[in-house]
């Protein structure tokens, strides 16, 4: 197009003297209409690269020294709104291209480079163009040439893309990437002396029985109004985001105080309380829980911010009121659990967790009749951590979900292969207290004994008593639809918690684990009379007993006479490996042949 141009140029300027010159020579030697002929020719060529320029699909502008306007294509004249036969010629550069330097000098260092910047039309408006600067020499003059092209499709697009990037797809709310994005800005400008920046994590109540009861569109429904509700709520310097299923978050910049982040907690939590009508739908209501987290006074660093969030948002769960400030008394983190906390679902995926199994003993026939899977993480830089460090820290940040379905998994996978062999045995699984509050847990249960298609009747849930009284409408929900699915429940470590007898009855266990602390104290001549009383009452609710913690012969004797049906202990077998538990099953099936060919 340079050279084109440059021809163009050279061409129009010196056609009339070449064409006189030529004229008259021709017409001296008497060929008039030979130089008649070359002159049209001259004038058909000039055309030619008027029209080429012309019919350019790229807008064309051409300016001088002066950076006035001395060429423009019907391309170049349309986009800036002018006729192609218009007023641009002699106009200035720059009332196209305001951002371009007024200088000719500096606008033609800016040429050989491709650049976008704002133009502006005949009517005022601007729109973004995208062009490149080229310098044409001439036999005496320097022009500069403009090839432009309107790149407003392709910002909206881009803008598209970075929305679709940024922004939750149901409910236009931002997404996680977005939310910690901004976090992770507004911590590094984080003035103290201005004020707090806080985080809110908010997680709807009963949104899974919604879902189950109502189905996946009306849930949908549910979470965009109440989306639309949080939105309505915040102010200029608060930004929404959804994090995903039922929990959103809300960062609230400064100047904000705890004060006013508690305040938006609860009028939160008020909108969602308001009764939900779904387009034609039975009305549903929901509660919410809000954990809320401050800057710089629980946390300085994006991870450290949300996990003190996460943490609130949960002991709003498991508390009285609806929202919680974080509460570092509540949570101590030394560098170990810190460690632990963020940790929990990389070491899932990386193989740290392993399970371990104690035999389950028929105590009068000495069988093994099944065993209790225990969860073991060997950390790779701080060794055994124990299941009393981690699975609280697991509960408080959310991780405790994925925990459960990988030793479901895990645990019924190795039974599934256990039975394959020959074993005539069930497993035990302890659940956690926040497991019990996570109403997709029965979904869960069923799934992985169908994948592995067992009898559910051959899995056993342990439950803690103090888990089955917080919250016991909710517990008893779930409990309720795990019964259902024909599971055995268990209340384990029976004696050191709370429960009454009304409650047993009310959630129709299967077994009571009597507690060590019972069974231990037999084995030093005292009177067994807990021990035996538990016995008794397991009986009397008509519940399978089995004794935790049988370390002595003495011990073991005791309960035997007292009736107790199956027991655990070290005297009996050690946790162990899969493997090993997978010989010791073996070993069984061996002896029993041996005495069935005896007989």
């Amino acid at each position: 197009m340079i050279a084109i141009l440059r021809t163009r140029t050279c061409a129009r300027r010196s056609l009339l003297a070449r064409y006189a010159a030529e004229f008259a020579r021709l017409r001296d030697q008497g060929l008039a209409s030979v130089a008649i002929e070359r002159g049209r020719t001259l004038v058909g060529l000039d055309a030619q690269l008027r029209a080429l320029v012309d019919q350019a699909f790229d807008g064309i502008l051409v300016a001088d020294g002066e950076l006035r306007i001395r060429l423009v294509n019907r391309a170049a004249a349309s986009l800036f709104g002018w006729e192609p036969s218009s007023g641009l010629l002699g106009r200035r550069l720059a009332d196209l291209l305001p951002e371009l330097p007024v200088e000719a000098g500096e606008a033609m260092r800016l040429s050989g480079g491709r650049l976008e910047t704002e133009a502006r039309r005949r009517d005022g408006r601007e729109f973004p163009v995208e062009l490149s600067l080229s310098v044409v020499r001439t036999d005496d003059d320097e022009l500069l040439l403009v090839t432009l092209r309107d790149v407003s499709e392709r910002r909206r697009q881009e803008a598209r893309l970075r929305h679709q990037a940024t922004h939750d797809s149901l409910t236009g709310l931002a997404n996680r990437a977005l939310l910690y994005e901004t976090i992770e800005r507004e911590l590094a400008a984080l003035d103290p002396n201005w004020g707090e920046l806080a985080l809110l994590l908010l997680d709807l109540d009963r949104f899974k029985e919604v879902n189950d009861t109502l189905g996946h569109d009306v849930g949908d429904r549910l979470l965009q109004t109440a989306a639309l509700r949080i939105r309505d709520h915040l102010g200029p310097h608060e930004l929404a985001a959804r994090l995903g299923g039922d929990e959103f978050a809300v960062l609230v910049r400064p100047p904000g105080t705890a004060e006013r982040a508690i305040e938006l907690a609860h009028r939160l939590v008020e909108t969602i309380q308001q009764p939900f009508h779904l387009a034609g739908e039975a009305t549903v209501e929901v509660d919410a829980s809000v954990g809320v987290a401050l800057a710089p006074r629980h946390a300085r660093e994006l991870a450290e911010l949300v996990r003190c969030a996460d943490v609130a948002m949960y002991a709003a769960k498991r508390g009285t009121g609806p929202v919680r400030l974080y509460d570092q008394s509540a949570d101590p983190h030394s560098l170990r659990r810190l460690v632990a906390t963020t940790a929990i679902r990389r070491a899932i995926q990386e193989g740290q967790f392993k399970l371990a199994y104690q035999p389950k003993f028929a105590l009068a026939s000495g069988r093994i009749v099944g065993a209790e899977a225990l969860l073991r993480w060997d950390h790779p830089e701080h060794g055994p951590i124990p299941p009393a460090e981690f699975v609280p820290l697991a509960e408080q940040t959310g991780s405790v979900v994925a925990l459960t379905q990988w030793t479901l998994r895990t645990a019924l996978a190795d039974l599934a292969r256990w039975r394959a062999e020959g074993a005539e045995i069930g497993i035990a699984v302890n659940l956690a207290a926040r497991a019990l509050h996570d109403e997709r847990l029965p979904e869960l249960v069923g799934r992985e004994l169908r994948r592995n298609e067992l009898d559910p009747a051959l899995l056993t849930l342990e439950l803690t008593e103090t888990s089955l009284v917080a919250d016991s409408q909710l517990v008893e929900r779930v409990l309720a639809r795990l019964r259902g699915l024909g599971v055995r429940l268990a209340i384990d470590d029976f004696g050191t918690g709370y429960s009454s007898l009304a409650l047993l009855q009310r959630l129709q266990v299967d077994e009571l684990k009597i507690d060590r602390s019972f069974v231990s104290g037999t084995g030093k001549g005292a009177q067994p009379v807990l021990a035996r009383t538990a016995i008794e009452l397991a009986h009397n609710l008509g519940l399978v007993a089995v004794a935790e913690g049988i370390e002595t012969v003495e011990q073991l004797r005791m309960l035997q006479a007292a009736g107790c049906e199956q027991g655990q202990g070290y005297l009996l077998g050690k946790a162990m490996p899969a493997d090993r538990f997978a010989r010791l099953l073996a070993a069984e099936r061996q002896a029993a042949r041996g005495e069935r060919c005896a007989a």
